[in-house]
C-alpha cells in the first residue's frame, strides 16, 4: 500500500518513528549519527496536524519499506507553519529498506508528496541524489534526468555536483537555507552527490480560474 502518512493517526506516528529509529541503527554514510538523530527529532516535531510536512510511504505488513519526505524550504527558517514564504519545497529524506533493488530516483511514492504541494501551488523542489562517479558530462547527464521516466511529471536539472568535502562545505555556507536544522544537506562527504532542481510540468499544476 502506498499512501501519505496521517499525523493524527497514532499507528502512523508509531510506524514513522520506528522506521526512523531503524535507520539510526545503521545510518547512511553521508550523515553522522548525531546529526541524523537531531534531524529525525525535528521531523517528529514537524509531523503534526496543520503543518505542510508530508511523508509519502509504501507500507507492507504494517511496516514502512520506503518513504519520501517533503516540507517547505521556509520551514527550515523557523517560520510560522502557515507562512509559505517561498513557493519552494525540499525532499528532506528518501528511504528504501535495506536490500531493496528499487532505484532511489524512482518517484512513485514521491508523487504523493509532490501532489500535496501542487495543491498549495508550490511547483518547485530540490532534492539530493547520488551522482554516478563514472559520469563525465554533467550537462548530458542533466538532460537524462530531465527526460527520466521516473520523473515523468517533472522537468529537472542538476544544480550542483558535490564531489568533495570542500564543495559540500561551500554549498552549505553559501546557501545556509538549504542546510537548515533538518540537515537537508549532509555534513560529511563520502561519495559524489548532486543537488537537483525540479519543476512540476504545467499540465500537472493546479488549474487557474
Amino acid at each position: 500500500m502506498k499512501r501519505l502518512l496521517n499525523p493524527t493517526n497514532k499507528k502512523d506516528i508509531k510506524m514513522f518513528r520506528e522506521c526512523l529509529d531503524g535507520i539510526l541503527v545503521s545510518p547512511p554514510p553521508t550523515y553522522t549519527q548525531e546529526g541524523l538523530q537531531k534531524t529525525f527529532d525535528w521531523y517528529m516535531e514537524k509531523f503534526v496536524p496543520g503543518n505542510h510536512f508530508y511523508v509519502g510511504a509504501e507500507i507492507i505488513k504494517n511496516k514502512i519499506v520506503r518513504f519520501h519526505l517533503g516540507y517547505p524550504l521556509s520551514m527550515t527558517w523557523g517560520r510560522d507553519r502557515t507562512a509559505l514564504t517561498l513557493p519552494i519545497w525540499v525532499v528532506g529524506f528518501i528511504y528504501n529498506s535495506p536490500g531493496s533493488s528499487i532505484d532511489p530516483r524512482r518517484h512513485d511514492v514521491g508523487y504523493l508528496v509532490t501532489d500535496k504541494f501542487a495543491e498549495l501551488e508550490m511547483y518547485t523542489m530540490y532534492s539530493i541524489l547520488p551522482f554516478p562517479a563514472k559520469i563525465k558530462d554533467v550537462a548530458k547527464y542533466s538532460e537524462r534526468i530531465a527526460g527520466s521516466s521516473g520523473f515523468s511529471r517533472l522537468t529537472g536539472y542538476i544544480d550542483r555536483v558535490i564531489d568533495s568535502q570542500e564543495t559540500l562545505d561551500k554549498l552549505r555556507n553559501d546557501f545556509s537555507a538549504l542546510a537548515g536544522p533538518a540537515t537537508f544537506l549532509p555534513t560529511k562527504f563520502v561519495k559524489p552527490i548532486m543537488l537537483v532542481h525540479h519543476n512540476l510540468k504545467h499540465e500537472y499544476r493546479k488549474k487557474q480560474s
